[in-house]
């Protein structure tokens, strides 16, 4: 009969079974790692681009945008301090000024051709009022798809120099201080809410980017040659309660510019993201921001 197995070799069975458990352990965080590329960083599933629904602000994209911003007046005036001025807009012609409080919200286009427009969006009621006083004034004006563009001799936001602007799909439409483009306050007239996103790419990457929240800020930036074969990058800022909810998206234009240019860019790029999300040809930046850098945020996005 064998005896009973000693205190030592008990104690060794147990650091091999403890070493072995250990080791299970370790490939099992090893191949978790590896499935998610590193502590912070994540796979995930891209979203069909179906499910992409249009937002009111995009029928004024025309196709042709290099970059854009879309401002949510109506929920960033609940931010203290947010506008330096009372006074954003002034129609001189019709002795009007707006404040932030009368815009709902904003779309800021910059086109191929360098010019740049504004769309501020009234309530129905005093958009119409502004509509009405212009047209009783003897302003010089066109008319394109019957709307009315005018001309006016004191730009609305910056004062220097002229602007072309129209009432239009419920807003105000103007060419920016850099030149009088007539020809692109025409193309927002004529712009409907598919005519920018109007591929799988650019739906996506609304959809990775906003991931189903209200946007504060959404922008979009079209990017010239360069190494990495990037062709957009998106970025949005929305609330989450207490903090600001902001990603930052790009997108490969290959799954091969994708493979070459990952380490790069999350070691010189997204370095400081709280968490990075990974979706076929498109990498998305987490980033979380107390509440109180919404004015830097403005700027930055």
């Amino acid at each position: 009969m064998k005896g009973l197995p000693s205190k030592k070799q008990h104690a060794s069975k147990k650091t091999v079974a403890i070493i072995i458990v250990s080791v299970i352990v370790l490939i099992v965080v090893s191949s978790l790692v590896a499935l998610n590329f590193g502590s912070n960083v994540y796979r995930i599933a891209s979203p069909p681009a179906s499910s992409f629904q249009t937002q009111e602000w995009m029928q004024y994209l025309p196709s042709d945008v290099t970059a854009f911003r879309f401002l949510n007046i109506s929920a960033l005036t609940m931010v203290s301090g947010l506008f330096n001025s009372s006074t954003l807009m002034n129609l001189d012609s019709i002795n009007m000024s707006l404040t932030p409080y009368d815009i709902r919200y904003g779309v800021e286009i910059y086109s191929s051709n360098g010019s740049f427009i504004h769309v501020m969006a009234l309530n129905e009621s005093f958009i119409n009022y502004i509509a009405s006083s212009l047209a009783n004034q003897s302003l010089l004006h066109i008319t394109y798809h019957d709307v009315q563009v005018y001309y006016l001799s004191a730009h609305p936001t910056s004062g220097d120099g002229g602007s072309w602007l129209c009432i239009n799909k419920g807003a105000i439409i103007f060419s920016g201080s850099k030149n009088a483009d007539l020809q692109s306050v025409m193309k927002v007239i004529d712009a409907n809410d598919t005519t920018f996103f109007n591929s799988d790419v650019l739906k996506i990457g609304y959809l990775l980017t906003s991931n189903g929240k209200n946007s504060l800020i959404f922008s979009y930036y079209a990017w010239d040659a360069n190494s990495n074969n990037i062709d957009i990058e998106m970025r949005s800022a929305s609330n989450s309660t207490p903090f600001l909810d902001v990603r930052t998206s790009y997108h490969f234009q290959t799954q091969q510019d994708f493979d070459l240019g990952y380490d790069y860019f999350l070691t010189q790029i997204l370095s400081s993201a709280r968490s990075i999300f990974v979706s076929p040809t498109f990498l998305i930046g987490q980033y979380y921001y107390n509440q109180d850098r919404i004015n830097s945020l403005v700027s930055a996005l």
